[in-house]
């Protein structure tokens, strides 16, 4: 139920002690479509990545802040429309990277991707080949027009004004033709050499987040849940993740870290939080 403004107190809504004709979960998901939520503006920080894009029950992206403790600042995870909500960080980013763990892919996963992505390079460098025939040809053509158009000044056959055109023009294909056939002509055993050094790590997905950028983990966590990652609790929850992570699901609900769930399907709960989350 909605509570007015009082006094120095915000509006806001509370629970109400009355069965509700539809759950809350989905009473909060028709006020998001309906455009009756409010979005809090981002605020990029490292010591909470999680921020803007790990949601709280009613689908609003939950927001941060800090407390002074005896030695240190302790970060903590908040919605903007429920105040009462305080859930430590370090809490949630421990859980959060034992999920990741969970999510490192089997060994018949990377061999599958090693195998397509072999084959992919494979192909890349086949087509590189064929393209540094064509490239070297134009670049050879864009020489021969310079020195034709060379010889045609010194014989006097074209003006000081034209041949300073066309001498800029053809110089200038000429560098570029020269510049990508360079590139094409990288060497080959580096990139594989590359490609070996790298690809293993590809199944280190707890590796790879915490090797990304900021933004890259923030992106990492909308794609993988499609921007429906919320806490409730004390476990994460989703009604998607990405096929490739499913392998794990029964281990990641046994330990209490990730439930997949049902569009629509939310326990009912009190959703008043003691602060930390606990």
């Amino acid at each position: 139920m909605h509570v007015y403004v009082y006094r120095k107190e915000p509006s806001n809504y509370v629970k109400g002690l009355q069965d509700g004709m539809i759950d809350e979960y989905n009473w909060w998901q028709i006020q998001h479509l309906l455009g009756n939520t409010k979005r809090s503006r981002q605020i990029l920080n490292e010591a909470v990545p999680l921020r803007g894009v790990l949601n709280c029950f009613c689908n609003q992206p939950l927001t941060a802040g800090n407390s002074k403790g005896k030695k240190n600042y302790y970060w903590y995870y908040k919605c903007n429309s429920h105040y009462t909500i305080n859930l430590s960080a370090n809490k949630l980013h421990t859980q959060f990277n034992e999920m990741l763990d969970c999510f490192s892919l089997k060994p018949i996963q990377l061999n599958y991707l090693h195998n397509k992505a072999e084959q992919e390079m494979e192909d890349q460098l086949r087509n590189r080949k064929q393209m540094l025939v064509q490239v070297e040809k134009k670049w050879k053509e864009a020489i021969a027009q310079v020195d034709t158009l060379e010889e045609k000044f010194i014989n006097n056959h074209v003006g000081l004004e034209t041949y300073q055109k066309w001498y800029n023009t053809y110089k200038s294909q000429e560098a570029a033709l020269r510049n990508q056939k360079e590139q094409l002509q990288d060497n080959n055993n580096a990139k594989w050499q590359l490609f070996h050094t790298t690809l293993p790590k590809l199944g280190d997905i707890k590796y790879l987040y915490e090797s990304a950028t900021l933004v890259q983990k923030q992106e990492f966590v909308r794609r993988v849940f499609n921007s429906k990652l919320y806490y409730l609790a004390g476990v994460y929850r989703t009604p998607y993740l990405l096929n490739l992570f499913f392998h794990n699901t029964l281990i990641l609900k046994e330990k209490g870290l990730l439930i997949i769930e049902q569009p629509g399907k939310k326990i009912a709960k009190n959703w008043e939080c003691a602060p930390g989350g606990n």
